[in-house]
């Protein structure tokens, strides 16, 4: 399991909206939105490329929300 902890820019940021998006990309994610905490599940045999699509859509998803 990999955390990503987000800093609460603005009162807009939702944890919780990155979360639903990256699910509905196809990742296995977990919440806490009371620490603005995202947490993967990766398979523990990722290859690079697995891992890249992660950031690649965590990136697109970051972006979707400025």
């Amino acid at each position: 399991m990999i955390a990503l902890e987000f800093r609460k820019s603005d009162d807009d940021f939702n944890v919780e909206w990155i979360f639903n998006e990256m699910l509905k990309r196809g990742f296995i994610v977990g919440v806490k939105p009371e620490a603005n905490l995202i947490r993967f599940m990766p398979a523990l045999t990722s290859e690079q490329s697995e891992m890249e699509s992660i950031l690649q859509n965590l990136n697109g998803v970051l972006q979707e929300s400025t």
